[in-house]
């Protein structure tokens, strides 16, 4: 009897061994096969897969299990946000007891889950080039930057490439992508995704920029007056002093030096492309002044209203939204640090495309700036990784 008890001892033992074993092959597998059904489930849902294409996604996938109690357990894969592309996926299945049947216990039931989100294809509206600066993307007090339906790309690889402080205001964008990472980074929403892969600057290889010679004009200086400048060439400044009204006639206007617009200026430069060809060439609009700038949506320069030429050196430039600043299309300085303060027109929701490219930004004051990203050319770098 004894001899019998210890063989049914034993035996048991070498059941449970054998059954653990084969349990954890099969969490192994079911992990894996679930991980790889939640991440090709998301790539589906970004492009546009129905709940039956899910379902049947995941019955193939169960359908290659090996191990387990053949036809036992099941799999899914549902949606958990169609915006972010984000799916839920879970596998289960039975592991045969041996001896179970002894206990009353002829099976283990093993399952496994695992999330997943699509990354890519989402379009940019402020796109910051610098790859290693800290503070790259700088936000101070209670200013406000809404990008709801588009991202914020920062390149940079610092560890301090975010530096965004105050107590109001914030960042709401699709997301807030970033190479580098942010030791003072509060305000965002979403939170930031850090460690982000860089995105090349697509405009770098299409501009033809013009030559700055022969000259139409060598500056221009107005104040108290009326005035209306035909597209050309002007080797020097645009300085617009108070009273001054300046109509930029549609057309590309180069500019070898600088804009500057004073208190109670007014420039408007609808249809226009506004090409900075100066290595030292810079903007500077206050807030007291009135300025227009609409891109073009046709030709060469479609959708950029501001192009500054890339400059040996960093420059910095200055625009102050609180009187009637307006953009539709694309700010494009890459080797600038722009000042950016809200409010304007700047500050007002817009339908049509309005984004930033520069190499840093730094967004001050208590103002709001609306971006837009429609026709944007720039997008995030495609994949898809799991967050469970």
């Amino acid at each position: 009897m004894i001899a019998a008890l210890s063989l049914f001892g034993l035996s048991s033992i070498i059941g449970a061994a054998v059954t653990l074993t084969q349990m954890t092959a099969v969490s192994l597998e079911l992990q894996d096969r679930v991980d790889a059904l939640a991440l090709s489930s998301a790539l589906a849902v970004r492009d546009g897969a129905t709940d039956d294409e899910l379902a049947a996604k995941a019955d193939a996938a169960f359908a290659e299990l090996s191990s387990g109690v053949a036809g036992s357990g099941g799999a899914t894969a549902s949606v958990v946000s169609p915006s972010t592309a984000e799916v839920s996926a879970t596998m289960s299945r039975e592991v045969e007891v041996v001896l179970g049947g002894l206990f009353g216990m002829e099976s283990v039931r093993v399952e496994r889950s695992a999330r997943a989100v699509a990354l890519g294809g989402d379009p940019v509206c402020l796109h910051i080039l610098s790859s290693d600066q800290p503070a790259a993307f700088s936000r101070l007090g209670a200013s406000t930057l809404e990008a709801n339906n588009c991202v914020a790309q920062v390149n940079s690889v610092s560890d301090q490439a975010l530096d965004s402080r105050g107590a109001a205001g914030g960042v709401n964008a699709l997301r807030t992508l970033v190479s580098g990472t942010g030791e003072r980074a509060t305000g965002f929403n979403p939170e930031p995704e850090f460690g982000a892969p860089a995105v090349a600057d697509p405009y770098a290889s299409k501009m033809d920029w013009p030559s700055p010679a022969p000259c139409d004009s060598s500056g221009y200086s107005v104040k108290r007056s009326r005035l209306t400048i035909q597209p050309g060439v002007i080797c020097g400044d645009l300085d617009l002093q108070t009273g001054a009204e300046v109509v930029l006639a549609p057309g590309v206007h180069v500019i070898t030096g600088n804009l500057a617009m004073g208190a109670g200026a007014s420039l408007i430069a609808e249809d226009v492309t506004l090409v900075f060809v100066g290595e030292t060439s810079r903007i500077d609009i206050t807030s007291q002044s009135q300025a227009r700038f609409v891109a073009p949506t046709e030709g060469p320069w479609e959708g950029v209203a501001v192009a500054v030429k890339p400059q040996p050196d960093e420059q910095v430039s200055t625009i102050q939204g609180g009187g009637g600043f307006d953009l539709t299309g694309v700010l494009y300085m890459p080797s600038q640090q722009l000042y950016l303060t809200g409010g304007g027109e700047l500050g007002e929701p817009t339908e049509d495309l309005r984004m930033i490219v520069v190499n840093r930004l730094d967004l001050r004051g208590n103002g709001r700036v609306w971006l837009n990203s429609v026709g944007s050319p720039i997008r995030t770098a495609s994949g898809v990784r799991l967050t469970e």
